[in-house]
């Protein structure tokens, strides 16, 4: 009997390590599926650990861009601001001059009468006494812009800057 009983033991002892190795084959295809799920999650975290990254050195670059875009732009505020000043003063002493001289003409006008004049005196055969005529009118015109000259040169140089300001305010 005690063969017999061995012999029984022994076949479900066989049996219960058969089933416990199946269940260990079970477990082991389990932890592979769980630790291939581990790994795919890893490089999926890693992956979005990249994209953020790289969406951080972008947002960075543009940082620095438009930090350097707004110090560009008090540049361009600032020499705004102070060329409006030089205009202001340059039409304050535009205002004096044109109040303190009182031109009856305009000295556009002066200056274009006169360039006239002198090409007329170049390029046409005209009689002596006209010509002199002329030459005197000609002393007479220069004189006068003489005179305006220096409103004509601020009121240019007005032109001028005020032209930049509208340059830089397009830039700006």
């Amino acid at each position: 009997m005690e063969k017999e009983e061995l012999l029984q033991k022994s076949e479900s002892v066989r049996k219960d390590i058969g089933l416990l190795r199946a269940n260990l084959n079970n477990i082991r295809e389990e932890k592979e599926k769980l630790y291939q799920k581990r790994n795919s999650l890893r490089e999926k975290i890693n992956e979005k650990i990249k994209q953020v990254k790289n969406l951080k050195n972008r947002k960075d670059k543009d940082n620095i861009g438009f930090q350097e875009e707004i110090k560009e732009k008090e540049i361009l505020l600032k020499d705004i601001r102070s060329l409006i000043v030089k205009v202001k003063h340059l039409r304050d002493k535009r205002k004096l001059l044109r109040e303190s001289k009182k031109f009856e003409k305009n000295p556009r006008l002066i200056k274009e009468t006169l360039e006239k004049l002198e090409l007329k005196i170049e390029t046409e055969a005209v009689p002596y006494e006209e010509e002199k005529k002329l030459m005197k009118k000609v002393n007479q015109l220069k004189k006068e812009f003489k005179s305006m000259k220096e409103i004509l040169d601020v009121s240019d140089e007005y032109n001028k800057i005020s032209k930049e300001i509208d340059n830089k305010k397009a830039k700006l």
